[in-house]
């Protein structure tokens, strides 16, 4: 059974209309559990929706002052930072603006004085274009080839998560 919340053929059907489905879904706790247990602990009911609790993010303004803007649904359970990000384009620069998002997420609960120590994060893109993900998923593609390996061993990888849900059958 494919996914039928967005209908990828339609063309009656705005990006923002598209975008506003998507994001209206992911606030269902519900949903939003089951996407990340069946993605990255290969289970059904992996996280409990009712242990669940809605942090509150910003919108992630394109820097490039563009229509580009993200649209971040994020919860916690006291143990994890869970985070879906929503996209109906494919986009280079999205490798930046999520490591930059965790970095800037990571900085607020260094800065919470209630905070004794800090909740690792998990980040997901959803990648609602018609397309499956074409664009680099890891630091090291945006790299000029040619680097000292010597070097490039001590350089971090960061990845990112790429969940194409047009691609599935569910």
């Amino acid at each position: 059974m494919k996914l039928h919340y967005i209908d990828k053929t339609s063309k009656e059907s705005s990006t923002t209309e598209k975008q506003k489905a998507a994001f209206a879904f992911l606030h269902k706790k519900d949903v939003f559990a089951d996407v990340f247990s069946a993605f990255f602990m290969n289970e059904k009911r992996g996280l409990d929706p009712e242990t669940l609790i809605e942090r509150p993010v910003g919108i992630l303004k394109d820097p490039l002052g563009g229509d580009k803007d993200l649209y971040p649904v994020c919860y916690t359970d006291g143990k994890f930072i869970f985070t879906v990000i929503g996209l109906n384009f494919q986009d280079e620069s999205i490798l930046y603006r999520i490591m930059n998002y965790e970095a800037g997420e990571y900085l607020k609960q260094v800065n919470d004085p209630k905070s004794k120590r800090i909740l690792p994060m998990l980040t997901a893109l959803m990648n609602f274009s018609c397309e499956v993900w074409q664009k680099p998923r890891i630091l090291f593609d945006m790299f000029e080839k040619g680097k000292d390996p010597r070097l490039l061993r001590y350089v971090l990888n960061y990845g990112i998560h790429v969940v194409d849900p047009m691609s599935l059958d569910l």
